[in-house]
């Protein structure tokens, strides 16, 4: 078993820096082996966290200044991707978020909705002055 590979960044919560957060997860992804067509799993991963770093920009920072630490660990066995996000915006209950009536259409809200069916596990916990998201795939 080789030892993880880990990629850590503090960024501005900014959108400018989505890009460079989608470049980091493929790059993480690179180190598959073997190698094999990954472009799925890479865009829902990407996908998955840019939604939640875009709640962090919008939500828990407002548009404000802010920063987020991002920590994106392709695990020991390389059949796994971790990213876990901490900011120190405002906090929220994820569980009070309802799903969007898919019935209804509506032009925003489908962020988390489409974050949990992109991961095998999508975690929020808060603590004064503390947020930490967890993203977790299998591959």
């Amino acid at each position: 078993m080789r030892p993880p590979d880990t990629i850590q960044i503090q960024l501005a919560a900014k959108y400018e820096n989505l890009a460079l957060i989608r470049t980091l997860i493929a790059a993480a992804l690179e180190k598959v082996e073997p190698a094999q067509d990954l472009s799925d799993l890479v865009y829902n991963v990407q996908l998955a966290t840019h939604e939640v770093c875009l709640n962090i920009i919008q939500h828990a920072y407002g548009h404000e200044n802010g920063c987020f630490n991002i920590e994106i660990e392709l695990k020991s066995d390389a059949r796994a991707i971790e990213i876990n996000i901490y900011d120190t915006g405002q906090s929220f209950d994820l569980d009070a978020i309802p799903a969007p009536n898919l019935d209804e259409p509506q032009s925003h809200g489908y962020g988390l909705f489409i974050t949990k069916q992109l991961v095998d596990t999508l975690e929020y916990h808060s603590s004064p002055g503390a947020n930490h998201w967890r993203l977790y795939k299998q591959f």
